[in-house]
């Protein structure tokens, strides 16, 4: 994998690290207990678009996913690379679930929710996406969906050029999860 492949795939899980850092660090928070419910299902990433749907939607043929994980932000990354190691084509599907999510950091106020709302806050000039999910958004490194308690990314590469790819892959995804509860 070459150099800003590693950078745009390690883009969520720095952001949302550092982010759960400013709201755990030194604050008094209370959550509501709402805010502390777990999901009902642990899921994972590449569950939610397999790799055949991964390759329609890229339309290039994909090696199987590739999973990572932070605990301490509750994320689950896979990432379905173009067979071809050559192409610079890829599909990731970054999931933070409060399911995941350590016990201490849901107490101190920390969700796959607040999690969401600090990155659509992040970026004022994102644009809104309308019927996928409880609320959906396009910025980089791709579309940011907040579904119950699941926050949802997928990057493709260059938003501009794959915006299409990514929007079908959220959709999919939406799809998957309602359809396994």
């Amino acid at each position: 994998m070459n150099y800003s492949k590693k950078l745009f795939i390690l883009f969520p899980a720095i952001f949302i690290f550092l982010t759960s850092l400013l709201f755990t660090g030194g604050n008094d928070h209370t959550a509501h207990s709402a805010d502390l419910k777990k999901s009902a299902k642990l899921i994972e990433p590449c569950n939610l678009i397999s790799k055949n749907e991964a390759e329609n939607i890229m339309e290039t043929p994909l090696r199987e996913g590739h999973y990572t994980e932070n605990k301490i932000t509750g994320q689950k990354i896979c990432i379905y690379e173009a067979a071809d190691k050559n192409s610079f084509v890829f599909l990731q599907i970054s999931l933070t679930q409060n399911e995941f999510i350590p016990a201490n950091i849901l107490s101190a106020g920390q969700n796959a929710k607040t999690i969401f709302t600090s990155i659509k806050n992040a970026f004022p000039d994102r644009e809104n996406i309308n019927e996928i999910g409880d609320d959906a958004f396009i910025a980089p490194p791709g579309i940011h969906i907040l579904k119950g308690d699941y926050y949802l990314t997928i990057g493709a590469g260059n938003i501009k050029r794959n915006k299409d790819k990514v929007i079908s892959a959220g959709a999919k995804a939406m799809a998957n999860i309602e359809a396994s509860f």
